[in-house]
């Protein structure tokens, strides 16, 4: 790992800690757990990535962590925006997660691969496009959009790493590895701005 990846690595960990502990601020109490928790698993695999390297991203127990932070982030814009789906979306999710769970320590690890893919689709989907919609109707300020571009990249490497395992990858490994932290820093700061600012 590049000296260059270790800085930005550093620099992920300390916009994800500090959202942690002071950043996320008039939201209800349930989403701020679920926002907390997102940047809590982002602060978690900068530090591990950061410690232990890219191999760790290999490890089944980081790939179930990694799945829990679109979810997180998902379910904490629906329950602030969309309460009467929270429910709904909140049981879908946690049945994918379970489901994964028991896949990945199954000898029929491959299949999670099927599950992953639309849990990561499904809180994609309600991280990019719900903010456009709340800032562009006027019930959010524009400046809510930039969690919507946060999740677009922060699926897009998703969806980079996801190809790779898969054995079909867009880019060569090496590619993707030297994006995943620029990628990953500049998502983090994009949530961020936009929970914090956009009220």
């Amino acid at each position: 790992m590049s000296v260059a990846s270790r800085i930005i690595l550093l620099l992920t960990a300390l916009v994800a800690a500090y959202e942690v502990v002071a950043g996320i601020e008039n939201y209800s109490q349930l989403t701020i757990i679920y926002f907390t928790l997102g940047f809590g698993i982002i602060l978690l695999s900068a530090l591990l990535i950061l410690l232990m390297g890219y191999d760790i991203l290999e490890n089944p127990v980081v790939s179930v962590i990694a799945t829990v932070l679109p979810v997180s982030f998902a379910l904490g814009l629906v329950n602030e925006y969309l309460p009467d789906w929270h429910t709904l979306i909140f049981g879908l999710t946690a049945a994918g997660i379970l489901l994964m769970i028991i896949l990945k320590y199954s000898r029929q690890s491959r299949w999670s691969v099927f599950i992953l893919i639309p849990l990561h689709g499904l809180s994609g989907l309600i991280i990019f496009v719900l903010p456009f919609y709340l800032a562009i109707t006027g019930y959010k300020n524009l400046w809510f959009m930039l969690v919507g571009i946060g999740g677009l990249s922060m699926g897009l490497i998703g969806l980079l790493l996801t190809m790779l395992k898969l054995g079909k990858p867009v880019l060569t490994k090496e590619k993707i590895l030297f994006l995943f932290p620029f990628i990953l820093l500049f998502s983090t700061f994009l949530f961020g701005l936009g929970l914090n600012f956009g009220m």
